[in-house]
């Protein structure tokens, strides 16, 4: 799976271990190659942009706030909360 010729000849159990953990590698891979498709479209409640096509690649966070469901890029979230007075402490 990995293309690495690591795998002992005669060490089945050796052999074993090593396609598992390439198995688990691939799939954890996969799993954040989802995670960014799904996420690609995603546009901010705010400033009505596509997150993803931000031109400083350092700008494609988003978040989502613990009142409300809304996304929002992280850009505006950060203006918001420098915005905001808090009554209580917020803790990050």
């Amino acid at each position: 799976m990995c293309v690495l010729q690591v795998l002992h000849p005669v060490d089945a159990a050796h052999r074993s271990q090593h396609i598992n953990s390439c198995i688990e590698a691939h799939e954890k891979d996969m799993e954040l190659s989802f995670a960014v498709q799904r996420s690609k479209d995603m546009v901010c409640g705010i400033c009505v942009e596509v997150v993803y096509e931000e031109a400083n690649p350092s700008e494609h966070h988003f978040g989502i706030l613990s009142i409300c469901n809304h996304l929002n890029c992280l850009k505006c979230i950060c203006k918001w909360r420098r915005a905001k007075q808090f009554e209580s402490k917020i803790i990050k």
